[in-house]
């Protein structure tokens, strides 16, 4: 817990914010956010695109070995 002199010094320091349980935190800048939100995006993206590719390279190699029953119903 953060003493009640440090605590005062903190909440006046508008970089920094008090959780829900006392503790001070560093505020996080809208750049720093802004950034780790696009790259969580961008992770998302990669990783709906690798699961496409999959799909792609399986049927490609279904299609390799003569298997097309996906595509041409018997």
């Amino acid at each position: 817990m953060v003493p009640a002199a440090a605590q005062a010094k903190v909440v006046n320091d508008a970089n920094v914010a008090i959780s829900s349980r006392g503790f001070a935190m560093p505020k996080m800048s809208i750049l720093d956010l802004k950034a780790m939100l696009a790259s969580e995006k961008a992770n998302a993206l990669a990783a709906i695109s690798a699961a496409r590719l999959a799909e792609e390279r399986a049927d490609a190699m279904d299609y390799y070995l003569g298997d097309m029953r996906k595509d041409m119903p018997a």
